[in-house]
Parts: C-alpha cells; sequence; structure tokens
C-alpha cells in the first residue's frame, strides 16, 4: 500500500508549485502499488519501436492521413515528441490498446519512482528516478521544438481549456517548473489568453515561441483555437505534439492498419515490426454501417472506442485470458 496522504505532503514539501484539491485529487494517486516484471517492459519498448517503425513508412503515411484532417498534412519536421502507449496485461504479455500523443500523468508518475520503494519487492529496482525521468521528458520536448523551429524555446505556454480546472492541472505546474529549471520562461494559459498577429502569438507579457497543447481537439478546429493553429501553420510556433503526429500515431481508426499484418507487408514493413504489431494489438475493426449491427448484437465481447461521429471497435476477448 502507498501512504497516499503522506505522498502528496512529500511532493509538497519538495515541489512547492505542486497543489491539489483534496475535494478534487483524492484520486490523483492509486493506494496500491503495481509492479510489471521486467520481460513485460521490454516487450512493451519493442513494441514502442515497431510504432515508429511504421510510422515512418511511406505506404502506412500515406493510408492514415487519408482520414486525418487537412492540418495533418502540414509536416512541421519533428515526430510530435512525447508518445504515451497503453497496454493492458494478460498472461501472454502486453497488449497495445491506444496510442496518445498528449500522454497526461508522465510527470505525475515520475514522482511515484521514488514514492513507492518502501513497499516495492525485494528483487524490485528501477533503472531511473523521479528527476531524471522528469529531466528527460522535459528534454525530449525541447528537443522536438528545436527539430520544429530550429532554436531553443525561449517562451513555453501550457495550453488547456480552464487548465486550472483541469484533474491534472499538478502536473501543468510539474511541467512549468521542470522547464523553467532548463532555463524557458514558461507560462499556463486557456488559449483565448493567446493571440496571433504582427509580432507573432502573444500572451498578455509577451511573445510565445513554443506550445504545449494539452488540448484535446488535436486538429485545432474549434473557434477558440484559430489562433494557435494560425501561428502553428505560419511556422511561427514549435506545437508539441502537433496534428500531424496525433494523425499518424494516435488516430484511433489507426489500430486497425497498425494490426493487420497483410496491409503493413504490402508498405514493405519490416517483418519483425509486422509480426510483433499483429500479435500485441487486439483485433480491430472500424464499425460502419454494413456491420453495424451485427457488432451491436455481438457488443459484449467488444471494446467500442468513438473518434468522433464514427466508432472503433477493438475486441477484448483476447485480452481475459
Amino acid at each position: 500500500m502507498v501512504d497516499i496522504l503522506r505522498l502528496h505532503e512529500s511532493i509538497r514539501g519538495a515541489f512547492p508549485e505542486f497543489t491539489t484539491d483534496p475535494a478534487v485529487h483524492a484520486h490523483l494517486f492509486s493506494p496500491y502499488a503495481l509492479f510489471v516484471d521486467r520481460p513485460a517492459l521490454e516487450a512493451m519498448g519493442r513494441v514502442a519501436a515497431a510504432v515508429f517503425d511504421v510510422a515512418g513508412n511511406p505506404g502506412y503515411s500515406q493510408r492514415v492521413l487519408q482520414w486525418a484532417p487537412d492540418i495533418a498534412t502540414h509536416d512541421p519536421g519533428s515526430a510530435g515528441g512525447v508518445l504515451g502507449l497503453d497496454f493492458h496485461l494478460t498472461v501472454d504479455g502486453p497488449r497495445l490498446i491506444e496510442v496518445n500523443t498528449n500522454p497526461g500523468g508522465l510527470l505525475l508518475n515520475a514522482l511515484l519512482l521514488d514514492a513507492v520503494r518502501s513497499c516495492a519487492p525485494p528483487a524490485w529496482a528501477t533503472w531511473t528516478n523521479a528527476a531524471q525521468a522528469r529531466d528527460a521528458a522535459v528534454t525530449a520536448w525541447m528537443e522536438d521544438a528545436r527539430q520544429q523551429s530550429g532554436r531553443t524555446p525561449s517562451r513555453l505556454a501550457i495550453v488547456d481549456s480552464t487548465p486550472r480546472a483541469q484533474f491534472l492541472y499538478p502536473e501543468f505546474e510539474l511541467y512549468a517548473n521542470a522547464f523553467r529549471d532548463h532555463g524557458v520562461d514558461c507560462v499556463i494559459s486557456a488559449p483565448e489568453d493567446l493571440s496571433f498577429g504582427s509580432d507573432g502569438l502573444e500572451d498578455a507579457h509577451g511573445r510565445i515561441d513554443t506550445v504545449y497543447n494539452r488540448l484535446t481537439d488535436f486538429a485545432l478546429e474549434d473557434a477558440s483555437h484559430a489562433d494557435i493553429r494560425e501561428a502553428y501553420l505560419a511556422g511561427d510556433v514549435a506545437l508539441m505534439p502537433h496534428p500531424r503526429a496525433h494523425a499518424l500515431f494516435a488516430d484511433k481508426r489507426n489500430l486497425a492498419v497498425l494490426g493487420d499484418p497483410v496491409l503493413l507487408g504490402r508498405f514493405g514493413v519490416d517483418a519483425g515490426s509486422t509480426a510483433l504489431l499483429g500479435q500485441v494489438i487486439p483485433p480491430t475493426v472500424e464499425l460502419v454501417p454494413a456491420n453495424r449491427d451485427a457488432l451491436w448484437a455481438a457488443r459484449n465481447g467488444y471494446f467500442f472506442k468513438p473518434w468522433t461521429a464514427q466508432i472503433f471497435i477493438d475486441t477484448h476477448r483476447p485480452l481475459c485470458a
């Protein structure tokens, strides 16, 4: 068991900027620690490498960009920053169920690396600590910004709708402090706080050259996100993650392509990556009018994932071993 109250107190002592509301963040951390064995972690690493391998394949990118929004055709010259791969653990090994381009909880989990040592099994060992994991995450985001703009960020905005009302707002504070420790001025903003004009993207206090996007409007289609969209397409800001990254990695419809060995083989994807992804991604199909009734009749055997007006589903039966 993890002492949650003590954990919050220790975090606040080490990070004064970390503020939580007991009524909102009582379940920010689980009181139970789960330890994943080394072979499963190594398997997850191989899957992540395979996903990146496929994302760089021209046949794959051409296929998935067919259903992506127009803004995804804009290539800012970077992979998109930090990815989050969601796995289910099974007796047959991990199964990939989702890829995210703005993974919430990364720095919060970094803090847990040190906090769970008291309840760890004797043989447990980690390859890093909270400070190293924190620096690795920030370094990855900053490197992605450099690839886009050719320069190190100087003033960065962490952007989300009503950020202080977000459940993961404490992580925004952790990120802001971490970026400042790396020499980058950082603010936490709502999209309405930013405007794009002749002097670039600005808030009330000056120019913003980098945006860490925590919005779930990945294509920046909402009217309140228009200034960020214009600044990004004009090359005025580095946007991380950007719409192209979401289209290549995180669109739920991509799972049906990533998990199809025959289709990936036609694209010329490496046989090892093809076989691995075919094994770890549960069978995935798209819900369309032609199969709607049959899939709904068998709905107890499926997990439904929404994508705007469409629905993607992947069967969870292979996960119930």
